[in-house]
């Protein structure tokens, strides 16, 4: 048959708090913005398993799920909030009916819906007399190597009212003790196992007519493989039954401790730099704070939405020199610069990591919308910021770093608009540096390194900060000497 959308969708902040309370999904990667963007997918993530409810309710609301037995899911990509989804079918008959979740014509999800009959035969529930799990909204994080020995019972959150009002269709076509069973697949992920560091790949459903009457589920670990951190989880209850896979994300990466780069860095290898280092509150910013306060330099630290992360890093920074040497403030490198810089002085050296999410999802293999955000930061922003400083004192020279990748010379698939910007940015620095005497730039091609945004959850090789810096700052500083 030929496609066509059934129903479309946009899921606000208003519908993750509505689900995580009748969940009880509360991982911080669907519900904090700031937490959030420090895991893989860089950004708040819709529920999967509210996405996938709503899908199956509005196949129930056009009479096509009275035979429904059997679902097969996977979550392919990330679904963010605030961006319109549809809902396509794309093959339909009397036994099966496959559906693709889109955003932009980009597959997010793929839902296999099978009919016929129920499943009587009852199953073993995994841990059906134990105790319901409680998590007080904070998850669990269960090592790697625990995960193979885990169980327990999740008991529905939410009222029979409340999912009656969400999902009416398909209170109709399935009941309300299953509609809140599914539910629950979403707090064993993102609560109990993997837990806090989750991502949810996919699952399998089995209606079974006569399988308990408690609410809930109870679940139990089949199989972890730590290859590529994959978790399968066996589960049933409520009418029905089926299995889980969910990856362990990696953990948000944090930086060094001051203390532990003394034996790299001499303690007065950087004084008398005043350094300003934009978007320096984690990844290679945070790194470079440090090595460069290690060697004794002075710095204003920049953030846009983790102040907390940058308070940490101040912290540790004048706890540990024992005086105020780091000073942090809010930047946002999509605003004017010299309004933002206004009254902060004077430096010597500026350090660039302004960025946005890498890794961005899209349905075509350009895109000039998201050029255009790239560009933005990398290009007009970078610019901005060296005259904003530049004019806190005229005919000073500056030295100024900027980061560029080796992805200009390895050209990933799926980054063309990133490495465009790249590319226009070192094209700026040459110009810069060819036409301002008073200005020294140092442009390095990064190699991939270990920070948030490429902890993915397969282990991929990756450079220390420290080691992809330290070389960098000791260049900037014999610039800076006339070396």
């Amino acid at each position: 048959m030929q496609e066509k959308t059934l129903a479309a969708r946009c899921f606000r902040s208003n519908d993750q708090l509505l689900f995580a309370r009748l969940s009880g999904d509360f991982n911080p990667m669907h519900m904090d913005p700031v937490i959030a963007r420090r895991t893989q997918p860089g950004a708040q993530v819709v529920h999967g398993i509210h996405v996938f409810l709503w899908a199956l309710d509005a196949v129930a609301a056009r009479g096509d799920l009275m035979q429904f037995s059997y679902a097969k899911v996977q979550f392919k990509k990330f679904i963010y909030l605030d961006r319109s989804l549809s809902l396509r079918v794309v093959k339909h008959d009397d036994t099966q009916m496959h559906l693709e979740i889109l955003h932009d014509k980009l597959t997010l999800a793929n839902l296999k819906l099978f009919f016929g009959a129920k499943a009587t035969t009852p199953a073993n529930v995994p841990a059906a007399n134990t105790l319901p799990t409680e998590f007080t909204n904070k998850p669990n994080a269960p090592l790697l190597s625990e995960m193979g020995s885990l169980s327990g019972w999740l008991a529905s959150s939410g009222s029979d009212e409340q999912f009656s009002a969400l999902f009416p269709a398909l209170e109709k076509a399935i009941g309300l003790n299953r509609i809140s069973a599914i539910a629950q697949l979403s707090t064993l992920v993102g609560m109990a196992c993997p837990g806090l560091h989750s991502i949810f790949s996919g699952f399998t459903l089995q209606l079974v007519d006569g399988l308990m009457t408690r609410k809930g589920i109870g679940w139990q670990t089949k199989h972890v493989d730590s290859r590529f951190r994959l978790v399968s989880i066996d589960y049933a209850g409520s009418g029905l039954m089926g299995e889980v896979a969910a990856f362990v994300r990696q953990e948000p990466i944090c930086p060094p401790s001051l203390v532990s780069l003394t034996d790299r860095v001499g303690t007065t290898e950087f004084s008398g730099i005043r350094a300003l280092i934009i978007g320096g509150s984690r990844g290679l910013g945070a790194a470079t704070a440090k090595l460069l306060a290690a060697g004794g330099a002075h710095l204003t630290v920049t953030y846009v939405s983790g102040r907390s992360e940058a308070e940490a890093l101040q912290a540790d920074i004048n706890s540990t020199r024992g005086e105020r040497v780091c000073n942090i403030m809010r930047y946002d490198a999509n605003l004017d610069a010299t309004s933002q810089l206004d009254g902060c002085g004077r430096f010597d050296q500026l350090y660039y990591f302004a960025t946005t999410h890498i890794f961005q999802q899209k349905s075509e293999e350009y895109s000039p919308a998201l050029f255009s955000e790239f560009s933005r930061i990398y290009v007009d922003g970078f610019y901005s910021c060296i005259r904003a400083v530049q004019s806190a004192e005229a005919g000073r020279r500056l030295v100024a770093f900027y980061p560029s990748s080796t992805a200009l010379t390895e050209r990933p698939r799926g980054m063309t608009e990133y490495i465009m910007a790249k590319a226009a940015g070192e094209a700026l620095c040459t110009d810069l540096s060819q036409y301002d005497k008073n200005l020294m730039l140092v442009v390095h091609r990064i190699p991939r390194t270990v920070t948030d945004q490429t902890a993915t959850a397969s282990p991929v090789a990756a450079c220390d900060p420290v080691d992809v810096m330290l070389p960098q700052i000791r260049k900037m500083l014999k610039i800076a000497n006339g070396h």
